[in-house]
């Protein structure tokens, strides 16, 4: 998703050596509003969104779509690719889907449960499964690691209001499952912010340091 120079068989060494080192640089997503139901996610320092995450009027099912802009690839008005679903319900189990080829469709809680979850299109089951994992590192901070080895590929910093927007880094190493970093940190955050209404309900003191649900 990083814009990247093109090069020709000209190049030298030092230019081939700056262009390793740009791609060491995570991209970084600023969120429109506060909302996990509803948003828009552009590219840091421009006004050029990227994703759209928008949900039906009762919350019931999230969409996350990228927005390919005019042009960008032949067409004549921004589109709206659907990358991933998630759909709440009452009674039966929620369940996620993946539009990448080919698409997926699995009970949420096989697929994430807390803040762990895996790539579905990489392993299906059994014992060699690699896990991923969204790690707190504070009140407002996210980490999502791979479970065996730290390893860092995003990071999720919660807004403060009025003074700084929620963003997203993404690293090279995730970018090839943008879809699956955004609808994992959106069961994870808005599992988060549900619990945090709750407690600002029962005391409005004791939310003053939100929690990072387990």
């Amino acid at each position: 998703m990083e814009c990247i120079p093109k090069m020709d068989s000209q190049t030298t060494l030092v230019d081939n050596a700056a262009i390793v080192a740009e791609r060491t640089l995570e991209t970084i997503f600023v969120f429109d509003n506060n909302s996990m139901l509803n948003n828009v996610l552009s590219f840091e320092g421009t006004d050029h969104a990227a994703y759209l995450i928008k949900s039906n009027y009762i919350g019931t099912k999230t969409e996350v779509r990228k927005l390919v802009p005019p042009g960008s690839e032949g067409g004549p008005i921004t589109e709206q690719v659907l990358l991933a679903r998630v759909y709440r319900n009452d009674f039966l189990p929620d369940r996620v889907e993946f539009k990448r080829s080919p698409p997926k469709s699995i009970q949420r809680k096989k697929w994430l449960r807390k803040r762990r979850f895996y790539d579905p299109y990489v392993q299906q089951s059994g014992e060699g499964l690699s896990y991923f994992v969204w790690r707190p590192v504070d009140w407002r901070q996210l980490e999502l690691v791979t479970e065996n080895t730290g390893q860092v590929l995003a990071r999720f910093w919660s807004s403060i209001p009025a003074k700084e927007p929620a963003k997203l880094s993404v690293l090279p190493e995730a970018e090839i499952m943008i879809d699956i970093v955004l609808l994992s940190l959106l069961i994870v955050e808005q599992k988060y912010k549900v619990k945090e209404k709750f407690a600002m309900m029962a005391s409005p003191r004791s939310a003053s340091l939100p929690t990072i649900p387990s």
